[in-house]
């Protein structure tokens, strides 16, 4: 699926507060960027902290996610379950920065 097109903000939700603009973004980001923009077709430099999955990167949620999960588990060499990581952002806002703090935090894991 190759989508060329221009992310726009979601219109219907705030910036997470989670993720403030005032804060450097996770350590994740850069490269969950380039691999979101892999997989969605969109530009790399169109996906911000703030980008929706679903809404902003046209990323399916049911079908789509476990492709990506599977991706970002090899790339940052870490094991997330698609189910609890659908719980947590379904929790704090399904966006690019969520999902990258999500990782930060299996990184420091180990």
């Amino acid at each position: 699926m190759n989508r060329k097109t221009q992310v726009q903000p979601h219109k219907h939700s705030n910036p997470s507060p989670s993720v403030s603009m005032s804060v450097s973004p996770p350590h994740s980001f850069s490269k969950l960027k380039v691999l979101l923009s892999e997989i969605t077709g969109n530009e790399i430099d169109d996906i911000t902290v703030y980008s929706h999955l679903e809404d902003d990167l046209g990323v399916n949620l049911h079908d789509e996610f476990r492709r990506i999960v599977a991706q970002i588990n090899l790339e940052f060499e870490i094991s997330l379950n698609k189910s609890e990581l659908l719980d947590e952002l379904s929790e704090t806002g399904e966006t690019v920065g969520e999902l990258a703090k999500l990782i930060d935090e299996e990184c420091e894991l180990g």
